[in-house]
């Protein structure tokens, strides 16, 4: 992430986006593209997983590996679920797609569910490896950190919760 800051710039005619009139327009290309960061938050998950499971794998404390332990173990196990809700939203939406189905709410829910999964998967990872899991050369941090940003973009938590909210109430709650 980064701040770029423009000042008495001017875009020609030519160099703009056609047929982008407004807000709007705008949000149409974030619907579509909404899913994919769907798609994106699991691979997080996947990485963080992978990730601390190699860590847990090699790292012995108490003469075993940390694999041995059962609280470990537990916490694997629950990356490794949502990480198979992820993938099962992430396939509902392809079908969709394929059908010609695929609209703003189906895309918010991909992003909103795969996105909170994925923020407790980065959270369960970085758990398990105490604290190493904070440390770049372990790579769970990364996942950790990188978890944050895809959560907020392309619509936070809240904002895909509002656009889910108006298609169940048929009232916009947006202000």
């Amino acid at each position: 992430n980064g701040h770029i800051y423009l000042e008495d710039v001017e875009v020609l005619e030519s160099d703009r986006l056609p047929h982008i009139n407004g807000f709007r327009d705008v949000a149409n290309i974030l619907y579509a593209t909404r899913a994919i960061i769907g798609v994106l938050a699991t691979g997080n998950s996947a990485g963080a997983y992978r990730a601390s499971l190699k860590y847990t794998s090699e790292r012995v404390q108490f003469g075993k590996k940390l694999t041995n332990f059962q609280l470990v173990q537990e916490k694997l196990a629950r990356i490794v679920s949502n990480l198979q809700s992820q993938i099962a939203i992430n396939a509902r939406v392809a079908d969709l797609q394929t059908e010609g189905q695929y609209d703003e709410v189906r895309s918010s829910i991909a992003k909103m569910q795969n996105s909170k999964l994925m923020r407790e998967n980065a959270a369960l990872a970085r758990e398990i490896c105490g604290g190493n899991g904070i440390l770049v050369e372990y790579d769970v941090a990364r996942f950790f950190t990188d978890a944050e940003a895809i959560y907020t973009y392309e619509g936070t938590h809240e904002i895909n919760s509002l656009v889910i909210g108006r298609a169940i109430t048929g009232e916009s709650a947006f202000v």
